[in-house]
């Protein structure tokens, strides 16, 4: 039975929920009767551990939700004012104790056919409205190279059981993402739904509203018309052959725009906008919390007999509050998701501030990088760290004639330097050498795909970038973080 079968409500407390935007807002239709985004859900709700968990003996527990505020944005001043250069953890001013984070493990870990990092994106299991989605296979890849979570219309009703007249077909709500590493352009109508991560025993995790994409057209494309034509292909696109309107696919990352994803904005990443966390308290128990789990915007009254999320009061720099605790984030590591910042959580890390692509809350670019081709001098560029490919992806200008794939010692193309997060190098250098083949465990990815460019310097480091490093994002302040586990 479905968690969401069994729900007891608490009698608690409800909360409620810019220059040059790319894209004009939009109006987004739920596919049931529901409440507006950022209020249905938002009081704490308990789901017992077995139907009579209610009058459970002593020593039984509950699983409780605790809503997660909407995060309010820092002004563009405080966004000016962050620190340069490679930081250590202390430039996010976590408050100490901060309890407001959560693991999503990953079902596909190891090694051999299907495994992450190795041969495939990393799978999570999750609901969408209530309905377990991919038991078999073992839950939804989850990439960072997307922003946005697409499914098709065939799974959309077979699966998801919903029906394709609620959702709103009008022209004006058509939607697009573009997938430039596949080459594939998917085109349908954004709705808005929750997502319930699980853990390995299909317990909920975290919750998200956000609105998804659900396609009704794939196709292959080699280049889209995104600024202008709304997510036209150039030059007409192919049709995807067989059942192309069966899958799901959810993309956790950021600074995606900038590389044909325009629509895919922060606030269809399902990381960016968690409104629910869940805890375990002692069946029974008068410990139910009327505070949330909140991020810098502070404000929420915390109450210290609820040890398990209380955070004490600290001031933020630059004059932000924190009351609640939490900073709005993820880390990927090589087991799974770690969905909230903490002190202890990020102490491995460093950091390096992310420029802005708009002036949209959490609307960040790519990280940067220096990349040097063979032998001649690094060039700053943008790194993507991604989950959903083996390959390698690497565009510069200092690519040889007719785009060469590494080879040998005194090939046309020898050796790719990447250094994070510019030429010094302080948070990580990797050296590709002609080497490849994917070996299990390796940093170096099974192939390259590379290109000779004008200007732009770019790299997709692949999915086996992950056995050397783990990755953390600040949604709300915009700092990235390298982990390197040697």
């Amino acid at each position: 039975m479905s968690f969401t079968n069994f729900l007891l409500f608490a009698s608690l407390t409800v909360y409620t929920g810019a220059a040059r935007p790319p894209v004009p807002p939009r109006l987004l239709p739920a596919v049931s009767p529901r409440a507006p985004p950022g209020t249905q859900n938002v009081h704490p709700r308990v789901v017992p551990d077995a139907p009579n968990a209610a009058a459970a003996a002593p020593g039984r527990t509950v699983t409780i939700e605790v809503p997660v505020a909407a995060h309010t944005p820092p002004s563009q001043a405080v966004i000016d004012a962050r620190a340069a250069g490679v930081q250590s953890p202390s430039v996010l001013n976590i408050p100490w104790d901060t309890r407001c984070s959560a693991f999503i493990p990953f079902t596909n870990v190891g090694t051999g056919s299907g495994k992450w990092p190795d041969e495939s994106g990393p799978r999570v299991y999750l609901d969408v409205d209530g309905v377990d989605v991919y038991r078999t296979p073992a839950g939804v890849i989850v990439d960072t190279g997307s922003t946005g979570f697409a499914i098709g219309k065939d799974t959309w009703i077979s699966t998801f059981h919903k029906s394709w007249s609620d959702v709103d077909t009008a022209p004006a709500n058509r939607a697009w993402k573009y997938l430039s590493s596949s080459d594939l352009l998917y085109t349908g109508y954004w709705v808005t739904v929750n997502i319930t991560f699980k853990d390995l025993d299909w317990k909920p995790v975290i919750r998200a509203e956000v609105p998804v994409l659900v396609y009704d057209s794939k196709v292959t494309c080699t280049a889209a018309n995104y600024p202008t034509d709304n997510g036209v292909c150039v030059g007409g696109g192919t049709a995807v052959p067989g059942n192309s309107l069966v899958g799901a696919y959810m993309g956790v990352g950021y600074g995606r725009r900038g590389d044909g994803m325009m629509e895919c904005t922060p606030d269809v990443n399902p990381l960016f906008n968690v409104r629910g966390w869940w805890t375990v308290v002692a069946a029974g128990s008068t410990h139910i919390p009327t505070a949330r789990c909140n991020y810098r915007n502070g404000n929420i009254p915390t109450y210290p007999s609820f040890e398990y999320i209380h955070v004490q009061h600290i001031s933020r720099p630059m004059g932000m509050a924190n009351d609640g605790g939490g900073i709005l984030g993820y880390i990927v590591t090589k087991t799974g998701i770690i969905w909230g910042l903490t002190g202890s959580n990020t102490a491995p890390f460093l950091f390096h501030r992310l420029e802005q692509f708009s002036t949209l809350p959490m609307d960040w670019a790519m990280p940067p990088v220096c990349l040097a081709i063979n032998t001649n001098t690094c060039r700053a560029g943008q790194l993507l760290p991604d989950t959903g490919v083996t390959t390698a992806y690497v565009s510069s200008p200092d690519i040889p004639a007719g785009n060469p794939a590494p080879a040998p010692p005194n090939g046309a193309l020898s050796s790719i330097t990447v250094d994070m997060p510019d030429g010094g190098h302080g948070m990580g250098r990797v050296v590709y050498g002609y080497v490849s083949g994917g070996v299990a465990g390796s940093v170096l990815p099974p192939r390259y795909e590379v290109r000779r460019t004008g200007s732009r310097v770019y790299m997709n480091v692949g999915s086996h970038f992950f056995n050397r490093f783990e990755t953390a994002v600040d949604a709300e302040m915009g700092y990235y973080g390298i982990n390197d586990l040697r």
